[in-house]
């Protein structure tokens, strides 16, 4: 089986057990089959083989289904344009990091020139780090993660200000249980949630963490809102104790 067809029949999977949304990245994975991310100006064989995957996935599981395609951030502005302009096609959901988040100016010069919601900002930092993507509307769609860009307060203030635009927020998640717990939380907090990330296929040692891993608990794509105390999921110890934690101090 080629791996455009591998793409697909992942695709098919994630659809059969009743999800109506996938993200993937048809640029990380070389012909060979190999992890590796492209260079920043997208050579010809390697856009190719990403828009066939993207056709295949579209084929597969129809119109229905929203296709989020994950760059993660490695192309260059042109080739972050050119193969924008051809993924259109398909109706993504969103274009998630096509280049580098760092440069505000770029991403939107991205933006302005291909007809998809653009989505990012996993790796800003706090209001003030989102501030220039709100304002000059660089982004349909923010991805502030809880953990990395301040925690629930300043995400939702983040948020807020996002909303005052019309901008979605996405909040990354790091694929963890709790990181999810704490998404939720703050998706229903808000009133421009758009979609949440969580993954239901990592290792099950991953979900043992917590006593209520709300991945379990998806039915047709939704989770519904815990009403337990906190996050709505407590920490498993046993299975905690198994994981050491270094702390280096210099």
């Amino acid at each position: 089986m080629c791996i455009r067809d591998r793409y697909a029949e992942a695709a098919l999977k994630v659809v059969g057990e009743g999800y109506d949304a996938l993200k993937f990245d048809p640029f990380g994975i070389d012909i060979d089959g190999v992890w590796r991310y492209p260079s920043r100006n997208l050579t010809s064989d390697r856009a190719k083989l990403a828009y066939e995957r993207i056709k295949a996935v579209r084929k597969a599981i129809g119109e229905d289904v929203d296709i989020l395609i994950e760059v993660h951030g490695n192309l260059g502005v042109s080739s972050a344009i050119q193969m924008g302009k051809q993924f259109e096609e398909f109706h993504p959901f969103f274009y998630e990091e096509p280049i580098d988040a760092m440069n505000v100016e770029c991403m939107k010069k991205v933006s302005e020139n291909v007809n998809i919601p653009i989505a990012a900002g996993e790796r800003l930092y706090t209001r003030y780090g989102f501030r220039q993507y709100i304002e000059k509307q660089a982004l349909d769609i923010l991805q502030p993660d809880i953990g990395l860009a301040g925690g629930l307060t300043e995400v939702k203030k983040i948020a807020d200000y996002a909303d005052t635009y019309n901008i979605h927020i996405q909040p990354h998640n790091c694929i963890g249980p709790i990181a999810t717990a704490v998404a939720i939380q703050l998706d229903a907090a808000i009133p421009n949630f758009i979609i949440q990330e969580w993954s239901p296929y990592r290792p099950s040692n991953i979900y043992n963490l917590v006593d209520n891993p709300l991945e379990h608990k998806v039915k047709n794509s939704y989770i519904t809102v815990p009403d337990l105390p906190g996050l709505g999921v407590e920490l498993v110890e046993d299975a905690v104790k198994k994981y050491s934690t270094v702390i280096k101090i210099k």
